[in-house]
């Protein structure tokens, strides 16, 4: 993999899925969604992240293209 995409945002979600977690229910949480691709541009997994705001800390990065 040599890239991602990482959009986060937020939404409530259901009472089975906060009931796992250990949250209230319609409690708002923060949603991760990945893409990584490989160096052809095809992806490589897609995967969904629920977290509870106040366990979560955010680090932001960026790649500067090789030239």
């Amino acid at each position: 993999m040599v890239s991602a995409e990482i959009p986060i945002g937020a939404r409530t979600v259901s009472p089975r899925l906060t009931s796992l977690i250990g949250a209230a229910k319609n409690t708002v949480l923060l949603v991760l969604e990945r893409t990584s691709y490989f160096n052809n541009v095809i992806c490589a997994e897609k995967s969904e992240f629920f977290i509870r705001p106040e366990r979560y800390k955010s680090v932001l990065g960026s790649r500067i293209p090789e030239r």
